[in-house]
């Protein structure tokens, strides 16, 4: 095998690594969202009665909810809810959504730098 090869099979690697962890962390936001939704009901409607990413919760607004959903999303990845604190359920689903999200910007960031390597390697050898 050679490094072009050796190249592209770390690339299509990362790639599936980074898939599998995109549906491992949509399933923690939707199971995060599920929480708040049922516990939490009156945040979730402040938040603006977001959807997940396969979950709709009864009577939601698919368009204005997925709007709002990439939004907190982000907005959660970077910051615990108020919400959380004191129900242990949603503690441990927040742990693992966040864990989850820093692992797939990690793989993601590791896939574009391959990436940007690969075809700097292509664009060297053919010069």
């Amino acid at each position: 095998m050679n490094v072009a090869e050796a190249s592209i099979l770390c690339l299509i690697a990362t790639l599936l690594i980074g898939m599998g962890l995109c549906v491992a962390a949509y399933r923690s936001f939707d199971r995060l969202l599920r929480i708040e939704y049922l516990k939490h009901r009156g945040q979730w409607e402040l938040d603006g009665s977001p959807i997940g990413f396969s979950w709709v919760p009864p009577g939601a607004k698919t368009l204005s909810g997925g709007l709002v959903r990439s939004e907190l999303a982000s907005t959660w990845a970077s910051a615990r809810p108020s919400w959380v604190e004191g129900d242990d359920e949603a503690s441990r689903a927040y742990a693992d959504f966040k864990r989850l999200s820093r692992f797939t910007n990690r793989v993601t960031l590791t896939f574009i730098g391959g990436l940007a390597l690969f075809w700097v390697a292509i664009i060297v050898f053919l010069s």
